[in-house]
């Protein structure tokens, strides 16, 4: 008579636990990966913004033009930290593994 494994059935469960917890962790690895992009980009928007700001500084510019340029920042700030945020929360949900 074959020796057979009583718990083999709560095996092949944790087994398929343990996959779908990799699959989860991957899907979350890849939406943080993606996140960090548009994050980066963001950031080097707003430096190019800046170094836009700056040449025009140098140049004669009106206070309307400033004004454009200071609402644009200021929006541009607050969509890196909006992304910012967006990250960090994939990063905690790549951390404890969903």
């Amino acid at each position: 008579m074959a020796f057979r494994f009583r718990l083999a059935t709560l095996l092949r469960y944790r087994q398929l636990l343990e996959e779908r917890a990799q699959v989860e962790l991957a899907a979350a690895t890849l939406a943080l990966t993606q996140e960090s992009r548009k994050l980066e980009a963001l950031k080097e928007d707003h430096r190019r913004l800046q170094a836009e700001l700056r040449q025009e500084q140098q140049a004669a510019f009106t206070a309307g033009t400033a004004r454009l340029y200071d609402l644009a920042l200021r929006r541009m700030a607050g969509r890196v930290l909006t992304q910012q945020a967006q990250v960090t929360r994939h990063e905690e949900l790549v951390k404890t593994g969903m």
